[in-house]
């Protein structure tokens, strides 16, 4: 089993030790993907997360929402999100995995930890969601800037909702800006 595979396996049952309903998922040919959700009130958001969990920037992320489900208050919003584990190969199984779990992956709005251009990637009509307004306010996230490669946007578009590229970050920040967004 390859190392990545085994950091899947990891995160999933920490995920799990949280309450989020998570499992590991592979394609042929790829590594393994950790998909789940951790549900918020009902009528709340719903918002998708992507990380990329061979990246040390995608875990941090992994570790901030971690940390974002240890506080004691339930979440308001619900989050469902893909981990996959090919980034550092150019995510070549990213939009099967996105097809394959299409109906499990529906969202408001996606963010994406540590995105290629850590900007905003509207899809869609950004206006249509008033929280991806907020997520990019929060984030102060370039609006209409695109990655120097145009392939994340056309994968991305598979979501069929706004999506908002974070910045790489520290571990306790991507637990400030989760526990704000779920527990708010």
């Amino acid at each position: 089993m390859k190392a990545v595979d085994l950091q899947a396996i990891e995160i999933r049952d920490a995920l799990g030790e949280r309450g989020a309903a998570a499992a590991t998922v592979a394609l042929p040919e790829a590594a393994s993907a950790i998909t789940g959700r951790v549900d918020g009130v009902p009528g709340g958001h719903r918002i998708g997360m992507l990380f990329h969990h061979d990246r040390p920037a995608g875990r941090a992320a992994i570790g901030g929402l971690l940390d974002a489900l240890d506080r004691p208050a339930p979440p308001r919003a619900t989050l469902v999100f893909l981990s996959d584990g090919e980034r550092e190969s150019g995510s070549p199984h990213l939009a099967g995995y996105l097809d394959t779990l299409a109906d499990r992956l529906a969202a408001e709005v996606w963010i994406v930890a540590g995105g290629p251009a850590a900007a905003s990637i509207p899809v869609g009509d950004p206006g249509a969601a008033p929280v991806a307004r907020v997520l990019a306010a929060w984030a102060t996230a370039v609006p209409g800037a695109f990655p120097a490669d145009p392939a994340p946007v056309v994968v991305y578009r598979r979501l069929g909702c706004p999506v908002i590229e974070l910045p790489d970050a520290d571990r306790d920040a991507w637990a400030r800006f989760l526990g704000d967004l779920l527990h708010s």
